[in-house]
């Protein structure tokens, strides 16, 4: 496999062409995607985690007023065996706080974090009923609930 896959790029680099070089990379990319999820694996891809709704919350308007739906900017899954609520922004909204309610004691954790990286991920160490504020620079007010067993 070593020296055909030598010869390919022997090839490649010959002809330039770019058609060969893309069959260059998907050919080397296959044999990585193959090898790779084995046993390097981290916890996060080995577990399913549960999917939180988030949706928007924000001033009622005039059901008559023409409205555009609301761009959700970011998903959110509960992994329960790390304990850790992962949220994904699809895009960058500036700086979030996120408030985690914790809705039987009434424990409240709140945090300010930068979406730049696109990831932001909390950790929730005790069990419970949880309620979840996600509050924008704007303003716009997103929310969710998840159970923790």
């Amino acid at each position: 496999m070593r020296v055909s896959l030598l010869n390919l790029i022997i090839q490649s680099m010959k002809r330039r062409s770019l058609f060969s070089l893309l069959t260059l990379v998907v050919l080397i990319m296959t044999c990585f995607s193959t090898t790779a999820g084995t046993k390097e694996q981290t916890v996060m891809e080995q577990q399913t985690g549960t999917a939180v709704v988030i949706s928007e919350t924000g001033p009622i308007v005039d059901p008559n007023s023409p409205r555009t739906p609301a761009v959700i900017p970011c998903s959110c899954i509960f992994y329960d065996m790390t304990e850790t609520l992962c949220f994904t922004f699809f895009f960058p909204v500036g700086d979030v706080t996120i408030t985690l309610t914790e809705e039987s004691a009434g424990v409240v954790s709140s945090s300010d974090y930068s979406t730049s990286s696109g990831f932001v991920n909390i950790p929730v160490p005790d069990p419970g009923n949880y309620e979840i504020c996600i509050l924008l620079e704007s303003g716009t007010e997103y929310t969710g609930q998840f159970v923790y067993l």
